[in-house]
């Protein structure tokens, strides 16, 4: 089994482009709200902050759970900002499968 993916974003505005986009790309047997879930935040800062509380229940959910982060670039280094959230994940014990992106335009 697969179990489910964990779609963290800064802002709502991208879990709306998500709603519309992840259907068309994903196979079949994905269903939102199902076995893949977009949790937007308030913000960068908010998602920072939750980081560490997701990544502790993440850890101990019962099925397997794999991650992907979503950031705005705004007008941040790239390479700078993907570790400053890597080091958030490694410094929580993550033992997850996780990918972080790093959007380049806002929506």
């Amino acid at each position: 089994m697969f179990g489910e993916i964990e779609i963290l974003t800064e802002e709502e505005s991208m879990m709306y482009f998500l709603k519309g986009l992840l259907p068309r790309i994903l196979p079949e047997h994905f269903q939102y709200k199902e076995n893949y879930f977009i949790r937007p935040h308030n913000g960068k800062s908010d998602l920072i902050r939750s980081l560490p509380y997701k990544i502790r229940a993440y850890n101990s959910y019962p099925r397997p759970i794999r991650i992907v982060i979503i950031h705005d670039q705004d007008s941040n280094d790239c390479q700078k900002l993907k570790k400053v959230i890597s080091d958030v994940l490694v410094r929580e014990n993550n033992q997850l499968p996780y990918l972080i992106r790093i959007a380049c335009r806002e929506l």
